[in-house]
């Protein structure tokens, strides 16, 4: 009896570590189409939004392309820079012709005016500062 009582005790023991072993595993995401993984990221977002855990990245003045140097998604992008910074913000596609303005996002800031917009970067957006900034991931805006 005491043997067969240590033999299912082993093996409820040997199911249990190899179940949070699983579950500690990475999550497979390559059976999703483009379009389900663009959805799914949207609900991640949403949800980060809600439970408001976003964070923030602070950027230096430069250029940075999405996919590349800042993840693909929706933020906020708020000025960081002190009233003697000014400068042009813009968000180019690579569909924008090169000699036209972005038609994502084309600003003038100036001063030390609170300066903040919602921002989606897709693979291959080209964003450029002219000043630090801040870019904090979003769930988009939120209507209450």
């Amino acid at each position: 009896m005491k043997k067969l009582f240590t033999l299912i005790l082993l093996v409820c023991l040997l199911a249990t570590s190899s179940t949070i072993v699983f579950a500690e595993g990475t999550l497979d995401l390559s059976g999703y189409s483009d379009s389900e993984l663009i959805a799914l990221l949207a609900e991640v977002q949403s949800e980060i939004a809600t439970r408001k855990i976003e964070k923030t990245a602070h950027l230096t003045a430069g250029t940075y392309i999405g996919g590349r140097d800042i993840p693909v998604g929706t933020y906020i992008l708020a000025a960081a820079g002190t009233e003697d910074e000014h400068g042009i913000v813009s968000l180019r596609s690579v569909n924008d012709p090169a000699d036209d303005y972005p038609s994502k996002l084309y600003e003038h800031k100036m001063g030390d005016d609170i300066y903040s917009v919602f921002v989606t970067i897709e693979e291959g957006d080209t964003l450029i500062i002219p000043f630090p900034y801040t870019l904090t991931i979003s769930g988009g805006v939120m209507f209450k």
